[in-house]
Protein backbone atom coordinates (compact mmCIF):
# COMPACT_ATOMS: atom_id res chain seq x y z
CA UNK A 1 0.00 0.00 0.00
CA UNK A 2 1.47 3.34 -0.97
CA UNK A 3 1.91 6.08 1.61
CA UNK A 4 -0.62 8.22 -0.23
CA UNK A 5 -3.34 5.65 0.45
CA UNK A 6 -2.70 5.37 4.18
CA UNK A 7 -5.53 7.02 6.13
CA UNK A 8 -4.29 9.44 8.74
CA UNK A 9 -6.48 10.82 11.55
CA UNK A 10 -7.51 14.42 11.07
CA UNK A 11 -5.68 16.93 13.24
CA UNK A 12 -8.20 18.62 15.51
CA UNK A 13 -7.99 22.15 16.86
CA UNK A 14 -7.17 22.23 20.59
CA UNK A 15 -8.20 24.89 23.14
CA UNK A 16 -6.89 24.77 26.73
CA UNK A 17 -9.21 26.47 29.24
CA UNK A 18 -7.98 27.27 32.78
CA UNK A 19 -10.30 28.64 35.49
CA UNK A 20 -8.61 30.43 38.39
CA UNK A 21 -9.08 32.97 41.17
CA UNK A 22 -6.34 34.82 43.06
CA UNK A 23 -3.74 32.04 42.74
CA UNK A 24 -1.06 33.52 40.44
CA UNK A 25 1.73 31.19 41.59
CA UNK A 26 -0.38 28.09 40.92
CA UNK A 27 -1.43 29.51 37.57
CA UNK A 28 2.16 30.17 36.54
CA UNK A 29 3.14 26.62 37.54
CA UNK A 30 0.26 25.24 35.48
CA UNK A 31 1.22 27.33 32.46
CA UNK A 32 4.80 26.10 32.68
CA UNK A 33 3.49 22.54 32.28
CA UNK A 34 1.54 23.67 29.22
CA UNK A 35 4.65 25.15 27.61
CA UNK A 36 6.53 21.88 28.19
CA UNK A 37 3.98 19.72 26.35
CA UNK A 38 4.99 17.90 23.20
CA UNK A 39 1.99 19.52 21.53
CA UNK A 40 0.99 23.10 22.25
CA UNK A 41 -2.61 24.32 22.16
CA UNK A 42 -4.00 26.29 19.28
CA UNK A 43 -5.82 28.49 21.78
CA UNK A 44 -5.28 29.25 25.48
CA UNK A 45 -8.24 30.67 27.46
CA UNK A 46 -7.78 31.81 31.08
CA UNK A 47 -11.00 32.56 32.99
CA UNK A 48 -10.19 34.76 35.97
CA UNK A 49 -12.58 35.42 38.85
CA UNK A 50 -10.10 37.55 40.75
CA UNK A 51 -7.47 40.19 40.02
CA UNK A 52 -5.21 38.72 37.38
CA UNK A 53 -2.46 40.67 35.64
CA UNK A 54 -3.25 39.75 32.06
CA UNK A 55 -0.50 41.35 29.97
CA UNK A 56 2.49 39.38 31.38
CA UNK A 57 0.63 36.15 30.64
CA UNK A 58 -0.28 37.28 27.15
CA UNK A 59 3.33 38.25 26.48
CA UNK A 60 4.56 34.83 27.65
CA UNK A 61 2.04 33.12 25.35
CA UNK A 62 3.08 35.22 22.35
CA UNK A 63 6.66 34.02 22.79
CA UNK A 64 5.55 30.47 22.07
CA UNK A 65 4.21 29.05 18.85
CA UNK A 66 0.62 28.34 19.78
CA UNK A 67 0.18 25.50 17.27
CA UNK A 68 -0.87 20.20 24.61
CA UNK A 69 -1.37 17.16 25.85
CA UNK A 70 -0.68 14.98 22.86
CA UNK A 71 -2.08 11.82 24.48
CA UNK A 72 -5.49 13.42 24.96
CA UNK A 73 -5.64 14.60 21.38
CA UNK A 74 -4.64 11.16 20.11
CA UNK A 75 -7.84 9.79 21.70
CA UNK A 76 -10.00 12.26 19.77
CA UNK A 77 -8.07 12.04 16.54
CA UNK A 78 -8.24 8.23 16.52
CA UNK A 79 -12.06 8.48 16.60
CA UNK A 80 -13.12 9.19 13.01
CA UNK A 81 -16.80 8.54 13.82
CA UNK A 82 -16.68 11.28 16.46
CA UNK A 83 -18.31 9.16 19.15
CA UNK A 84 -15.91 10.22 21.92
CA UNK A 85 -17.19 13.40 23.55
CA UNK A 86 -14.79 13.71 26.49
CA UNK A 87 -11.37 12.57 27.65
CA UNK A 88 -9.24 12.99 30.77
CA UNK A 89 -5.84 11.90 32.03
CA UNK A 90 -4.85 10.08 35.23
CA UNK A 91 -3.45 11.84 38.31
CA UNK A 92 -0.01 10.89 39.58
CA UNK A 93 0.41 10.27 43.30
CA UNK A 94 -3.28 10.48 44.17
CA UNK A 95 -3.58 7.65 46.68
CA UNK A 96 -5.04 7.19 50.16
CA UNK A 97 -3.54 5.39 53.12
CA UNK A 98 -5.18 1.99 53.85
CA UNK A 99 -7.28 3.27 56.77
CA UNK A 100 -8.43 6.28 54.76
CA UNK A 101 -9.43 4.09 51.84
CA UNK A 102 -11.28 1.69 54.15
CA UNK A 103 -13.35 4.55 55.56
CA UNK A 104 -14.08 5.98 52.12
CA UNK A 105 -15.11 2.56 50.79
CA UNK A 106 -17.27 1.82 53.88
CA UNK A 107 -19.27 5.03 53.47
CA UNK A 108 -19.56 4.87 49.69
CA UNK A 109 -17.09 7.66 48.90
CA UNK A 110 -14.78 5.47 46.84
CA UNK A 111 -14.82 2.04 45.23
CA UNK A 112 -11.41 0.85 44.00
CA UNK A 113 -12.96 -1.84 41.79
CA UNK A 114 -15.26 0.65 40.05
CA UNK A 115 -12.80 3.23 38.75
CA UNK A 116 -14.37 5.80 36.46
CA UNK A 117 -17.95 4.96 37.54
CA UNK A 118 -20.69 7.02 39.19
CA UNK A 119 -21.97 5.35 42.38
CA UNK A 120 -25.59 5.23 43.58
CA UNK A 121 -25.03 8.35 45.70
CA UNK A 122 -23.65 10.28 42.69
CA UNK A 123 -20.08 10.12 43.98
CA UNK A 124 -17.56 9.63 41.17
CA UNK A 125 -14.65 7.18 41.49
CA UNK A 126 -11.33 8.39 40.13
CA UNK A 127 -9.30 6.35 37.66
CA UNK A 128 -5.94 5.56 39.26
CA UNK A 129 -4.71 2.15 38.12
CA UNK A 130 -5.63 1.83 34.45
CA UNK A 131 -2.86 0.59 32.16
CA UNK A 132 -4.75 1.33 28.95
CA UNK A 133 -7.44 3.88 27.97
CA UNK A 134 -10.76 2.94 29.60
CA UNK A 135 -14.35 4.06 29.11
CA UNK A 136 -15.72 6.05 32.06
CA UNK A 137 -18.97 7.64 33.23
CA UNK A 138 -17.51 10.94 34.40
CA UNK A 139 -14.43 13.15 34.11
CA UNK A 140 -12.62 14.84 36.97
CA UNK A 141 -12.68 18.65 36.79
CA UNK A 142 -8.93 18.83 37.38
CA UNK A 143 -8.20 17.43 33.91
CA UNK A 144 -11.30 17.17 31.78
CA UNK A 145 -11.53 17.89 28.07
CA UNK A 146 -14.49 17.80 25.69
CA UNK A 147 -15.38 18.14 22.06
CA UNK A 148 -16.94 21.53 21.58
CA UNK A 149 -20.21 20.07 20.31
CA UNK A 150 -20.49 17.68 23.29
CA UNK A 151 -21.02 20.53 25.76
CA UNK A 152 -23.58 22.38 23.69
CA UNK A 153 -26.71 21.20 25.53
CA UNK A 154 -25.40 20.57 29.05
CA UNK A 155 -27.77 21.73 31.80
CA UNK A 156 -26.24 23.39 34.88
CA UNK A 157 -28.67 23.50 37.83
CA UNK A 158 -28.81 27.15 38.93
CA UNK A 159 -28.17 26.11 42.54
CA UNK A 160 -24.59 25.05 41.71
CA UNK A 161 -23.61 27.87 39.36
CA UNK A 162 -21.53 29.55 42.08
CA UNK A 163 -20.22 26.28 43.52
CA UNK A 164 -16.93 24.46 42.96
CA UNK A 165 -18.12 21.03 44.14
CA UNK A 166 -19.84 18.38 42.01
CA UNK A 167 -20.03 20.52 38.88
CA UNK A 168 -17.55 18.26 37.07
CA UNK A 169 -19.80 15.23 37.65
CA UNK A 170 -22.91 17.25 36.80
CA UNK A 171 -21.40 18.22 33.44
CA UNK A 172 -19.64 15.00 32.49
CA UNK A 173 -22.43 12.61 33.57
CA UNK A 174 -24.83 14.33 31.20
CA UNK A 175 -22.31 14.18 28.36
CA UNK A 176 -21.66 10.50 29.08
CA UNK A 177 -25.34 9.71 28.49
CA UNK A 178 -24.94 10.80 24.86
CA UNK A 179 -21.23 10.38 24.12
CA UNK A 180 -18.44 7.93 24.86
CA UNK A 181 -15.89 9.19 27.42
CA UNK A 182 -12.34 7.96 27.95
CA UNK A 183 -9.67 8.17 30.67
CA UNK A 184 -6.17 7.57 29.35
CA UNK A 185 -3.17 6.73 31.57
CA UNK A 186 -0.87 8.06 28.85
CA UNK A 187 -1.83 11.62 29.83
CA UNK A 188 -0.46 12.04 33.37
CA UNK A 189 -0.95 15.10 35.56
CA UNK A 190 -0.42 16.32 39.13
CA UNK A 191 -3.34 17.94 40.96
CA UNK A 192 -1.98 20.51 43.38
CA UNK A 193 -4.48 21.44 46.08
CA UNK A 194 -4.48 25.12 47.00
CA UNK A 195 -5.70 26.20 50.44
CA UNK A 196 -9.39 27.06 50.29
CA UNK A 197 -10.45 30.59 51.15
CA UNK A 198 -13.94 29.45 52.08
CA UNK A 199 -15.20 29.07 55.62
CA UNK A 200 -15.14 25.39 56.72
CA UNK A 201 -18.85 25.65 57.53
CA UNK A 202 -19.48 26.62 53.90
CA UNK A 203 -17.37 23.74 52.57
CA UNK A 204 -19.08 21.29 54.89
CA UNK A 205 -22.44 22.46 53.59
CA UNK A 206 -21.40 22.31 49.95
CA UNK A 207 -19.96 18.80 49.97
CA UNK A 208 -23.36 17.37 50.92
CA UNK A 209 -25.98 19.79 49.63
CA UNK A 210 -24.67 20.40 46.11
CA UNK A 211 -24.07 16.71 45.60
CA UNK A 212 -27.68 16.22 46.68
CA UNK A 213 -28.92 18.64 44.01
CA UNK A 214 -27.26 16.54 41.29
CA UNK A 215 -28.28 13.27 42.97
CA UNK A 216 -31.94 14.33 42.94
CA UNK A 217 -31.82 15.28 39.29
CA UNK A 218 -29.83 12.44 37.75
CA UNK A 219 -30.14 9.37 40.01
CA UNK A 220 -33.20 7.10 40.44
CA UNK A 221 -35.06 7.95 43.62
CA UNK A 222 -35.77 4.42 44.80
CA UNK A 223 -35.06 3.13 48.31
CA UNK A 224 -31.61 1.74 47.45
CA UNK A 225 -30.33 5.00 45.98
CA UNK A 226 -31.78 7.11 48.79
CA UNK A 227 -30.27 4.81 51.40
CA UNK A 228 -26.89 5.07 49.67
CA UNK A 229 -27.04 8.86 49.77
CA UNK A 230 -28.12 8.89 53.43
CA UNK A 231 -25.17 6.63 54.29
CA UNK A 232 -22.88 9.02 52.42
CA UNK A 233 -24.07 11.88 54.63
CA UNK A 234 -23.32 9.81 57.74
CA UNK A 235 -19.86 9.18 56.35
CA UNK A 236 -19.09 12.86 55.85
CA UNK A 237 -20.07 13.61 59.44
CA UNK A 238 -18.08 10.71 60.90
CA UNK A 239 -14.94 11.44 58.89
CA UNK A 240 -15.02 15.14 59.71
CA UNK A 241 -15.53 14.30 63.39
CA UNK A 242 -12.46 12.06 63.20
CA UNK A 243 -10.59 15.03 61.70
CA UNK A 244 -11.84 17.10 64.68
CA UNK A 245 -13.12 19.78 62.32
CA UNK A 246 -16.28 20.82 64.15
CA UNK A 247 -16.94 23.78 61.85
CA UNK A 248 -16.96 21.43 58.86
CA UNK A 249 -19.33 19.11 60.74
CA UNK A 250 -21.59 22.08 61.47
CA UNK A 251 -21.79 22.72 57.72
CA UNK A 252 -22.63 19.06 57.14
CA UNK A 253 -25.53 19.23 59.58
CA UNK A 254 -26.83 22.45 58.02
CA UNK A 255 -26.97 20.72 54.63
CA UNK A 256 -28.71 17.67 56.10
CA UNK A 257 -31.32 19.88 57.79
CA UNK A 258 -32.08 21.60 54.48
CA UNK A 259 -32.43 18.28 52.72
CA UNK A 260 -34.76 16.90 55.39
CA UNK A 261 -36.81 20.09 55.17
CA UNK A 262 -37.39 19.38 51.48
CA UNK A 263 -35.32 22.28 50.14
CA UNK A 264 -34.11 21.43 46.66
CA UNK A 265 -36.69 18.71 46.05
CA UNK A 266 -38.43 20.97 43.54
CA UNK A 267 -35.24 20.97 41.44
CA UNK A 268 -35.54 17.34 40.49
Amino acid sequence: MSEANVSRPARLRLSVVICTKDRPDYLNDTLETVWRQSRLPDELVIIDDGHLAVEPLAAAARERRMAFVEALMEVYESDPDRRIGGCCGVADGFYYRPLQMLLLWFFGMDAPKREGRILKNFIGVLVRNAKQPVEVQWLSGSDMSYRREAVANVFIPPEIEDCTLSEDRTISYQIGLRWKMIATPFARFIHRRAPSGRDPKVRGFEEIFYNYIAFRRFMPQDFGHRLSFAWLCVGYVVINLLRRDLKWVSGNFRAIRRILAGVGAENR
